[in-house]
């Protein structure tokens, strides 16, 4: 028998992307998905239905670039080494 719902690492493996693009389209509410304690669950047949209606095929951009660090902080620039 099928599992009804798939885990983010069997949701990626399904489409065949990362797991951390999954996590992403979840935060950018992309992709519906329930908790269940610690897990992250998501419905095998709303997610067969969005990949069918190629609601899924998008690009998916896992990171923005920043003007500054990756936290949004300033960069500290570094100090001359003496010579």
């Amino acid at each position: 028998m099928d599992k009804r719902f798939l885990t983010v690492r069997e949701t990626a493996t399904f489409l065949g992307i990362s797991p951390s693009a999954i996590r992403l389209w979840i935060s950018q509410n992309r992709l519906h998905a329930v908790r269940a304690g610690s897990r992250v669950l998501i419905d095998r047949v709303y997610l067969e239905q969005r990949a069918a209606g190629g609601q899924l095929l998008e690009p998916v951009c896992e990171s923005e670039p920043t003007p500054n660090g990756p936290n949004g902080d300033k960069a500290i620039p570094r100090k001359a080494e003496a010579q």
